[in-house]
């Protein structure tokens, strides 16, 4: 395996797995999403506020 053929396998993981959340409080078990705001158990959720699964 060469350095391209890593980055491009690399590349392609990224695109396919949930990103972690990257704005967002007061949440309790969000852990994928964002734009988040007083939540909670909400997952792969974006711009929200106040839900809860």
């Amino acid at each position: 395996m060469n350095v391209e053929q890593f980055i491009k396998g690399f590349k392609e993981l990224r695109q396919k797995m949930p990103k972690i959340s990257v704005s967002g409080y007061r949440n309790t078990n969000c852990p994928y999403g964002n734009a988040i705001y007083n939540s909670k158990n909400c997952y792969v959720c974006f711009d929200m506020d106040s839900g809860e699964f």
